[in-house]
């Protein structure tokens, strides 16, 4: 199209939607393991009119929203598994704190996963339910300004026909739930595959537990493997840590890394059933040489509150656990901070 200027030269321009047309695909790849195997059989894009329409797709508050009740943004989508160009979606959205309900088409007899990308403006949950049946509660954490991408497992035996009905209905403190879209993936779920041996430690009453650990250094980086398992109970926001001591002194933090799993998407209250596998990388330089212990745990993001867990009888030996909450898991020798 053409820009009249005034000026002896005039500008065209052609339009970009590269980033409006990223919007219609899932972008996270923390929830690719989960994905596997599942194919696409809906989507909602919510606050377009005609879409909503297909869909049945309503939405309520109890008070007032803050702001325009419909949005559009250009975020960057978290922990983003594509190209640069399409990690910037632009995508419309309601802002809520009653409820939204829709209608999915569906396979009958399929295990769903429904995937919601929401802005996470406001700290909170939301109850998912199913043919009015309550199938989960989701973490929303506080990430303003940017794609967050929310899992929710819909068992096969909730998914009776070719219409499924889900309904949504945010807590939050303050502010408002700010859903953009919602997809619906089918198959035979799996999961990620589950560590084989037994679990370590567990955490909320064997709601989730740690199966498996490894510690390994190279090029001057330590690189910590933690594989949670969980049955789907796993609940809250939870940021995970890997902390640096030295040997026999748990009172001092020589280095650390704090975030969420699945590389700053996944708190505990958003895993699906099966494991999880992530890697907390420590860069040592700096680190003077020595031997230290490496200790992980949970604490929440506004009180600080830890989680706190219990060795099982299969722990290794060297596990112990603080009466606050970490968990040691293994000591390290650096020969050289820059090694």
């Amino acid at each position: 199209f053409n820009v009249a200027l005034a000026a002896a030269k005039q500008g065209i321009y052609r339009p970009g939607w590269t980033a409006a047309e990223a919007a219609t695909a899932n972008h996270q790849a923390s929830l690719l393991p989960y994905l596997a195997g599942m194919t696409l059989v809906d989507q909602i894009n919510v606050a377009d009119v005609e879409d909503e329409r297909v869909h049945d797709y309503r939405a309520s508050s109890d008070r007032s929203v803050q702001g325009f009740p419909t949005e559009f943004n250009q975020f960057a989508a978290l922990d983003c598994a594509d190209a640069p160009e399409t990690c910037t979606p632009m995508d419309g959205g309601r802002r809520i704190n009653g409820a939204e309900a829709f209608t999915l088409h569906t396979r009958p007899g399929e295990d769903l996963i429904l995937i919601t990308r929401v802005h996470p403006a406001h700290a909170g949950t939301f109850d998912v339910y199913a043919n009015d049946q309550l199938i989960a509660e989701r973490a929303i954490p506080f990430l303003p300004g940017s794609w967050l991408e929310i899992a929710t497992f819909i068992p096969a035996a909730n998914v009776t026909s070719d219409q499924t009905q889900i309904r949504i209905v945010p807590r939050l403190a303050e502010g408002d739930y700010i859903p953009y879209r919602h997809w619906a993936w089918q198959g035979d779920y799996q999961g990620d595959a589950a560590p084989g041996q037994p679990a370590a430690a567990i955490y909320q009453d064997d709601a989730f537990s740690l199966a498996h650990t490894a510690i390994r250094q190279a090029r001057g980086y330590l690189s910590v493997e933690l594989a949670w398992r969980n049955d789907g109970a796993a609940s809250g926001d939870w940021i995970a840590f890997v902390h640096l001591y030295p040997e026999g002194d748990e009172t001092r933090v020589i280095t650390q890394t704090d975030r969420r799993p699945g590389n700053g998407t996944l708190p505990p209250g958003d895993w699906l059933p099966g494991a999880l596998n992530d890697t907390f990388v420590i860069d040592l330089a700096g680190v003077p040489p020595g031997r230290y212990d490496v200790a992980t745990g949970f604490y929440a993001p506004v009180t600080f509150e830890r989680l706190i867990p219990t060795l099982t009888d299969a722990a290794p030996p060297d596990f112990r656990i603080t009466d606050d909450g970490r968990l040691f898991i293994g000591t390290i020798e650096v020969e050289d901070a820059a090694s």
